[in-house]
């Protein structure tokens, strides 16, 4: 903690809550951090210093007697501020949360909270905002050795894919509304929270079940991709350069031949069941050096593109685990029966 206290890029953090106590507990906290820490004890205040001055992270209350703390959000993200919102409530549904997700928050801490809950919320939001910053800076011109740095294509065969961390999803589904907005029709545009909802059935991801919470499933983009082979019309086409699964919609004549051979059901039809829809990478994104959007927005870093054979080691690695795990248990149930 001390080595943190001595931090000379002094951060500036405004605290939005109506209860005194609240605020001065949260100043101590981060001030002890090193942050320099601003108070306001109403939403119209903390409105008025959020747009006034620009902090590094605002905390705010979801519960106000003049102005909510969903109120203020929506004025910050109305604003097109990049300041991140951590959203303090002492209803700490699982539905309270993903509201507040929804509408943009970075992150949410319930009440009552301990210093270390506090602070490690805080450093955590702090740290990836610091290096989306760092990787992109605002007004940089991303050029190709920028590119090749970020996202380490020295070897442009490499083939990229996006795991999902079951463990840090919450099920806020930030992703999948994003993934609706990025490839939504121009004329649609600007879209915010929560209006996204209207295109997610027109998104390339989708959020389902796996185990007993809901994570996006992505297109795996396979070697020997199943989908590309049973195409009558070639609408699926293979990246040269980074070995993408991409649909080309123009060419596509709805047969659901793809649907019906992809080994993980990630592909579907659009609303109108005309065309096929399935992850693309964000392909344009990606040759500019920025990863897909869902890796971007997602606020616990649950998502995260990785190189296929890095992806599978993983995956054969969590599986092992489980196989470990479940056979002690199966082996502690026999000892007690016998």
């Amino acid at each position: 903690m001390l080595e943190t206290a001595m931090n000379t890029t002094k951060e500036e953090i405004l605290v939005v809550d109506d209860e005194p106590m609240i605020c001065k507990s949260c100043k101590e906290i981060l001030e002890e951090e090193g942050y320099r820490v601003d108070l306001a004890y109403s939403g119209q205040e903390g409105i008025n210093k959020a747009l006034a001055k620009a902090f590094d992270l605002v905390i705010v209350d979801l519960k106000m007697p003049d102005l909510s703390g969903m109120a203020l959000l929506k004025r910050i993200k109305g604003e097109n501020l990049k300041t991140p919102v951590i959203m303090i409530t002492a209803y700490s549904t699982v539905e309270t949360a993903i509201e507040a997700m929804k509408m943009g928050a970075s992150d949410y801490i319930p009440k009552p909270f301990t210093p270390e809950e506090l602070s490690d919320v805080v450093s955590m939001v702090m740290t990836k905002k610091e290096a989306l910053e760092e990787r992109f800076p605002v007004g940089h011109v991303i050029g190709r050795e920028t590119v090749m740095k970020v996202l380490d294509k020295q070897k442009p065969q490499v083939q990229y894919t996006v795991t999902v961390d079951v463990d840090k999803c919450i099920g806020c589904q930030m992703c999948m509304m994003d993934c609706a907005a990025q490839h939504s029709d121009p004329k649609d545009l600007p879209i915010v929270y929560p209006q996204s909802w209207k295109l997610i059935s027109e998104s390339r991801m989708f959020v389902d079940l796996e185990g007993p919470e809901p994570v996006p499933l992505l297109c795996k983009h396979c070697e020997n991709a199943p989908c590309v082979t049973v195409c009558p019309t070639g609408a699926i086409q293979i990246d040269e350069h980074y070995g993408f699964k991409i649909l080309n919609k123009d060419l596509c004549i709805g047969c659901r031949s793809c649907l019906l051979t992809c080994p993980f059901g990630l592909i579907s039809m659009d609303h109108a069941g005309r065309v096929a829809q399935k992850c693309d990478m964000c392909i344009q994104k990606f040759q500019e050096g920025l990863e897909p959007v869902c890796v971007q927005i997602c606020p616990r870093g649950a998502l995260s593109l990785k190189p296929i054979e890095e992806a599978i080691t993983e995956v054969r690695r969590r599986t092992a685990e489980q196989v470990i795990k479940s056979e002690a248990e199966k082996t502690s149930a026999l000892r007690r029966v016998n």
